[in-house]
């Protein structure tokens, strides 16, 4: 949450990289990551992080009930941070069956296409 709220891009990026590598990749991430991919898609990566921001970083930091709405706020820009992470970061996760192309000569009736 910290780094989201850093000025220059730059630094909220390599602040995240690291810390981003060693986890293992959430099913949302790399849908969003998907999603961000698809030529004519109307999803950019803010209302993505709109979208997703919630279900991917989550509401256990709150205190009191009104902090949900600042923080949803927040969690759009921690969001969008993770979108912008270079290509190679999201690259090294192993990717679920479900999300793998399905091999010549054998039929897969759960193919992800997008």
């Amino acid at each position: 949450m910290a780094a989201a709220r850093l000025p220059d891009v730059g630094d909220a990026t390599a602040v995240v990289v690291q810390p981003v590598s060693q986890q293992p990749q959430p099913y949302s991430y790399c849908t969003c990551k998907r999603l961000l991919r698809v030529r004519n898609a109307r999803w950019g990566k803010k209302n993505l992080s709109k979208m997703f921001g919630p279900t991917i970083v989550g509401y256990g930091m709150m205190t009191q009930a009104a902090e949900m709405y600042s923080a949803t706020a927040k969690m759009c820009n921690v969001t969008q941070l993770l979108l912008r992470l270079p290509g190679g970061c999201s690259a090294q996760f192993p990717r679920p069956r479900w999300c793998r192309p399905a091999s010549p000569g054998g039929s897969s009736s759960r193919q992800l296409t997008l």
